[in-house]
């Protein structure tokens, strides 16, 4: 009984409050909100273009990183390589002493 009486007082302020959405839209507010959901979807749109650019240009930085990545470990072997063909040098004269 409880639940049925605690609908209807709800049904009774939704109707109400309809009726007062009703009375007070006149056609100027009507224009302001029209206005206002125009200038949300602009928003909207010129926010979800902005993500796509920079969800692409996180994929190309992505992209460049392993490029990057590859390169300097073709460069570390490289230079392993070459490390391991040259003889190894004496310095010329011993560090000083402070050393």
């Amino acid at each position: 009984m409880a639940g049925c009486k605690r609908r209807q007082g709800s049904n009774e302020l939704l109707v109400s409050a309809i009726h007062y959405v009703r009375k007070e839209l006149t056609v100027e507010n009507a224009t302001m909100i029209e206005d206002r959901f125009v200038a949300l979807e602009t928003q909207l749109a010129f926010q979800e273009d902005m993500i796509q650019k920079l969800d692409d240009a996180l994929a190309q930085q992505q992209k460049q990183i392993l490029d990057i990545k590859v390169q300097l470990k073709y460069a570390t072997s490289q230079i392993e390589a070459m490390e391991g063909q040259m003889p190894d040098q004496q310095p010329a004269e011993p560090p000083p002493p402070h050393y």
